[in-house]
């Protein structure tokens, strides 16, 4: 009897920890933390390359993941060779002195300010990290539809010293798939990682202005190349202040002056932003 008492709440704690809620309401618990109306976000990007480094600084001003902003300027001895403003809108991103083109399902800051469950799933979906079926809401017709069987995508995983809801076939030595972490205990976004390989880690995330939960620091991974991005400031902002945000000077967007990693500065911009 006196092991059963002491084997009790470890047990207790197992099963409450095992249980995955429907992705559903994950998602929908995931989209409460993006906040509400118009941020401004201002950051350094920095790229590594062993010992070397090369750092940019963002200027972002979001309405929704639908809608934003972007400065882009260099630092330092950049500062008179970078400096572009793009711009997202409707699924389309315009930078100027390019063609307009789709904005691609590796632009990872969206998912950030997602603020639609329904949005989070057909993200997801589309880009292959869960299957069609998740996020959907069953209908109840009877008592024995509440009964909950758990999502066979959906488990529970150890990220960065906690535990998350990790969405998505579970990687293993010969593959490595995509998927989706969410923090078990606050629900924001911890970890991305799509199809192409390419994933964004979040980490020293906190409470901003209107609901909005934000990482202090995002790091980006593709092949063999890993940018940090360190958060300097969220803002509130308004509807006037995102509608007449605007160029600073002349686009220039001279990765040349960067001879021996404009390639890597290039396809980061190309793909991610």
């Amino acid at each position: 009897m006196k092991l059963i008492a002491l084997l009790l709440p470890l047990l207790v704690t197992f099963y409450s920890q095992a249980y995955v809620p429907p992705a559903h309401f994950i998602f929908e618990k995931l989209a409460k933390t993006s906040g509400s109306g118009v941020y401004q976000v201002d950051q350094d990007v920095t790229f590594t390359f062993g010992a070397d480094s090369v750092q940019l600084k963002e200027t972002w001003m979001i309405e929704s993941d639908l809608s934003m902003k972007l400065q882009v300027t260099g630092v330092k001895e950049l500062s008179d060779q970078i400096s572009f403003f793009v711009s997202y809108s409707d699924g389309q991103r315009t930078q100027s002195g390019e063609a307009s083109r789709r904005i691609t399902e590796e632009f990872f800051e969206r998912y950030f300010f997602i603020r639609n469950s329904d949005s989070w799933m057909t993200s997801l979906v589309n880009s292959k990290v869960i299957p069609a079926s998740a996020g959907f809401k069953k209908s109840i017709r009877s008592l024995k539809d509440t009964d909950y069987q758990q999502e066979s995508f959906s488990r529970l995983a150890r990220i960065g010293g906690s535990v998350a809801y990790a969405l998505g076939a579970p990687s293993h030595l010969e593959k490595v798939n995509p998927g989706v972490w969410i923090d078990q205990d606050q629900f924001f976004l911890r970890k991305l990682r799509l199809g192409t390989g390419a994933e964004i880690a979040a980490e020293n995330h906190s409470t901003f202005v209107r609901g909005l939960v934000y990482p202090k620091v995002k790091i980006y991974r593709w092949e063999n190349y890993t940018v940090t991005i360190k958060v300097l400031s969220v803002s509130s902002r308004t509807r006037e202040n995102f509608n007449s945000f605007a160029p600073k000077t002349n686009s220039r967007t001279n990765f040349r002056a960067v001879p021996n990693h404009q390639s890597t500065l290039s396809e980061f911009y190309r793909r991610f932003r």
